[in-house]
């Protein structure tokens, strides 16, 4: 019985469901390294320990130059990984390097010129006989 595809959204691009249905980068990548732990992953028996906070950083920078309400909708939801606990309630340092990051891209004139158009489309298509999914 085949599953009925899903239309990819903000919502449920990285789902479970989302990945069952659609290859990307990240899990082929995860699949050359090692099949056994990314299908055990998929199928939920399996999590690995690894540091979310790179992502948590990209995602940062990818949100500002998405758009100002992507960016705010970004750092509310995400506000308690962001900031310390401590005094003085700053950024942490990792999102102090995105705010660089965010700051020399600003100044690049070839990275202007290049990342113009709509921001973090979600595009499917088949290759190779598989779907796939890409922002």
């Amino acid at each position: 019985m085949k599953m009925e595809t899903i239309t990819l959204s903000d919502e449920n691009y990285y789902s479970n469901e989302a990945d069952w249905q659609f290859m990307s980068v990240s899990q082929l990548k995860n699949f050359l390294e090692c099949e056994a732990a990314e299908l055990s992953k998929l199928k939920g028996d399996w999590e690995a320990d690894s540091d979310k906070k790179p992502l948590l950083v990209g995602n940062y920078v990818h949100s500002y130059f998405e758009s100002p309400e992507a960016h705010e909708a970004f750092k509310v939801e995400n506000k308690e990984k962001m900031f310390s606990t401590k005094k003085p309630h700053g950024l942490l340092k990792d999102f102090q390097i995105a705010e660089q990051m965010i700051a020399r891209l600003k100044g690049e004139s070839a990275f202007q010129q290049l990342y113009q158009g709509e921001k973090e489309v979600i595009l499917t298509g088949e290759l190779f006989g598989v779907e796939w999914k890409g922002k």
